[in-house]
């Protein structure tokens, strides 16, 4: 028994050096974390839950600050994220007088009431937290290094009439958004490193 463990003792700082020597032979590029791929998939209206939009964005530029690639999927009625007409009535703007501004709450798409729609609330690097409209975050989301791949099935679901007028569908598509395909779909989540979704 004693002869057993004078005999690992001795052999431990062996094999700690033939474990350091073996990655000391491996790249240093190697060993530092790989770049991952990252899909977030948003799936919800922002008319209806403009929360979901905010967060998912912003979780979308923590990754890309840690290096990650990132694509914003937006599929079912997460679409209208990148409706242009969707984010301006989501912009703020003062000189408008919507229904309900003064009270906290607005109305808009099909009625429904939502509270203060304009704005997303946006955690700074600082801790402290700001009011940003929609619109600005996506824009820095994709100024960050952010990619969005839109679910075409969804969009001419929502949006049939871009279908057959493709100068309708470059005024209502958000500019950087990329509509997606066969092509590109599949290969987004085959080498996808995580799918976050909203």
């Amino acid at each position: 028994m004693r002869s057993t463990r004078r005999h690992m003792i001795v052999n431990l700082p062996a094999a700690v050096l033939a474990a350091l020597s073996a990655m000391a032979s491996v790249p240093a590029s190697a060993i530092e974390s790989e770049i991952q791929d990252v899909v977030i998939t948003l799936q919800q209206d922002p008319f209806e839950n403009l929360e979901a939009s905010c967060v998912a964005i912003q979780i979308g530029m923590s990754q890309l600050a840690m290096g990650s690639n990132v694509t914003l999927f937006p599929t079912l009625a997460g679409v209208g994220v990148v409706n242009n007409e969707v984010l301006e009535t989501l912009y703020p703007d003062d000189d408008a007088g919507r229904p309900g501004k003064t009270q906290g709450h607005a109305y808009g798409h099909r009625n429904t009431k939502w509270a203060e729609p304009e704005h997303c609330v946006v955690g700074k690097p600082d801790g402290s937290i700001v009011m940003m409209p929609l619109r600005d975050l996506l824009d820095g989301f994709v100024n960050a290094g952010g990619q969005i791949l839109v679910c075409p099935l969804c969009w001419y679901s929502r949006y049939p009439e871009t279908m057959e007028h493709p100068e309708l569908l470059s005024e209502l598509l958000y500019e950087p958004a990329v509509m997606g395909g066969p092509s590109t779909i599949p290969f987004l989540f085959n080498d996808a490193n995580k799918v976050i979704d909203y």
